[in-house]
C-alpha cells in the first residue's frame, strides 16, 4: 500500500495510485484527459486557482487600495528570485515572455555594427523582438543554422566574435526539446564580452536553475506553461549590471529614482507644473516594471511557484526524466523515430517524435488532434510533441502513445 501523498512530495515510482489520487485532487483540469501538453499550456493546482479567486473576491467587497497590492508584488519577487538564484531586485512582473523579450531588447544601448547571434529553430516570440531592435540600432542578425532541428553549440561558439553584443537563445527549443548547453555559451559570451538573454519558458518549472551560476545577462519566461501559472503571466530577469547599461524606450513614473518620484507624486497631490524634462531613472529593474501591476495573474504565479518550490525543483526534474525514460522505451517499441537527443543533460520535459514522414499541411494537424481526442499532444515543426511534467505518470504515456501507433498504422506511418 502506498504512502499518502502530502503536497510536499514527489512519487519516485512512476506508477503510484496514491499519488495519481493526490493529482488528481491537486489539478481537477486534468479530468477526463490525458493530459502531455505542459510545453503548451501547464493546468493550474487547486492553490493557484482558489488565490486567484480569494484575490478578486476581497477587490469586489473593497474598492480600496492597500497594502495588499504591495504585499503581493513583494510576494512574487521573492518567489522568483528563488525560484532561479536573483536578487529580488533583478526580478520583475511581465504578462508574456514576448513583452519581457520586447523590454530588454529594446533597452540595449545598440550600436551600428553590433552582432546578435541567433538559431534557426527559435520560437517567434524570440525572433521579431530582436529583428525589430536590430533594424532600428543598426545591428546585425547572425543566424546560426541547425542540422534536423539540433542546434550545434560548437556552431554557436564559431558565431560569437568581438562584434557579437548579445546571444539570444532558448534554454530549451519549443520543436526539439533539445536542452542548450548554457554554460558553454555563457562562456563564449564572457570571452567575447558578449551578453547572453535566454528564452526559458520551456525550462522554468521543470528543472532547477541558476542564473548567477551561467552568467546571464537576462531572461524572460512565461508562467503558463511549466510554471503551472495562468496566462498573462511571466518571469523577467535582468541582472544588476546589465540593468544600470539599458535605457527603457518606454516607462511608468514609478520607473523613477526614489526622489524624483517622491517630487511627482508631491505634485499629483498639492498641486504642481509636471512638464519637466529631466528624467532621473532608478538603477535596478524597477525601470521595467508597470505603475499598477495585473495582480490577479501575479498573485497566480506567485503561488504556483511557491508550490512547485515546496515539491522542489530537483525532485521534479528528477521523475520529469524518469518518465521521459519510459516515453522514449514506448516510442522506440512503437517504431517511432525520436528527435530529440536522448541523453539527459541534452532533454527536460519535451519529447518530440515522428513516423515515416513529418506532417506537411495543416489540414493534417487539425486531423490528427481531433482523431487524437482527449489525449493531449501538439504537432510542432512537423513533428509530434509531448511535454510531461511531474504529475504524469506510466499509466498517461502507456495510454497515449497506444493511442498514437494505432493512428500512425491506420495512417501507414510506422
Amino acid at each position: 500500500m502506498s504512502a499518502v501523498i502530502s503536497e510536499h512530495q514527489v512519487s519516485k515510482r512512476i506508477s503510484d495510485p496514491a499519488y495519481s489520487k493526490w493529482v488528481s485532487k491537486t489539478f481537477p483540469a486534468l479530468k477526463g484527459n490525458i493530459f502531455l501538453g505542459s510545453a503548451g499550456r501547464g493546468p493550474m493546482p487547486i492553490t493557484t486557482v482558489v488565490a486567484m479567486e480569494k484575490l478578486v473576491k476581497s477587490w469586489r467587497m473593497s474598492i480600496t487600495r492597500d497594502k495588499t497590492e504591495d504585499e503581493i508584488t513583494a510576494d512574487f519577487k521573492k518567489e522568483a528570485s528563488l525560484l532561479i538564484g536573483a536578487q529580488t531586485n533583478e526580478v520583475a512582473f511581465v504578462p508574456s515572455t514576448t513583452f519581457g523579450i520586447n523590454m530588454f531588447a529594446g533597452a540595449v544601448r545598440w550600436k551600428k555594427g553590433d552582432e546578435i547571434v541567433i538559431c534557426d529553430v527559435e520560437y517567434p516570440a524570440n525572433v521579431f523582438p530582436w529583428a525589430l531592435a536590430a533594424s532600428l540600432g543598426g545591428a546585425k542578425l547572425v543566424t546560426v543554422k541547425s542540422k534536423d532541428g539540433i542546434v550545434d553549440e560548437k556552431d554557436i561558439e564559431k558565431a560569437i566574435t568581438d562584434k557579437t553584443r548579445l546571444v539570444t537563445l532558448s534554454h530549451v527549443q519549443f520543436g526539439t526539446g533539445q536542452k542548450m548547453q548554457v554554460d558553454r555559451v555563457a562562456e563564449a559570451c564572457e570571452k567575447h564580452d558578449a551578453m547572453l538573454f535566454l528564452d526559458s519558458i520551456q525550462a522554468l518549472g521543470s528543472m532547477k536553475f541558476n542564473v548567477k551560476r551561467k552568467n546571464v545577462a537576462g531572461m524572460c519566461a512565461g508562467g503558463y506553461k511549466w510554471m503551472l501559472g495562468p496566462v498573462g503571466s511571466g518571469i523577467l530577469y535582468i541582472s544588476k549590471d546589465t540593468a544600470t547599461q539599458m535605457k527603457p524606450q518606454c516607462v511608468s513614473w514609478t520607473a523613477l529614482d526614489a526622489e524624483q518620484r517622491k517630487e511627482a507624486w508631491q505634485k499629483v497631490v498639492l498641486g504642481g507644473d509636471q512638464s519637466e524634462r529631466r528624467i532621473s531613472l532608478g538603477k535596478d529593474i524597477s525601470v521595467f516594471e508597470a505603475a499598477n501591476e495585473c495582480m490577479v495573474p501575479e498573485k497566480g504565479l506567485t503561488e504556483s511557484v511557491k508550490f512547485l518550490r515546496s515539491l522542489g525543483l530537483g525532485n521534479i526534474e528528477g521523475r520529469i526524466h524518469a518518465l521521459n525514460d519510459h516515453l522514449l522505451e514506448q516510442l522506440d517499441s512503437k517504431g517511432f523515430d525520436v528527435v530529440t537527443p536522448r541523453s539527459r543533460s541534452r532533454r527536460a520535459g519535451i519529447t518530440a517524435f515522428c513516423g515515416k514522414k513529418k506532417f506537411d499541411s495543416m489540414d493534417d494537424e487539425v486531423q490528427m488532434l481531433k482523431e487524437l481526442d482527449n489525449v493531449k499532444v501538439a504537432i510542432r515543426q512537423g513533428v509530434f510533441r509531448t511535454g510531461v511534467h511531474f504529475f504524469n505518470c506510466k499509466e498517461d504515456i502507456d495510454k497515449a502513445v497506444s493511442k498514437l501507433s494505432k493512428i500512425c498504422q491506420k495512417r501507414g506511418l510506422i
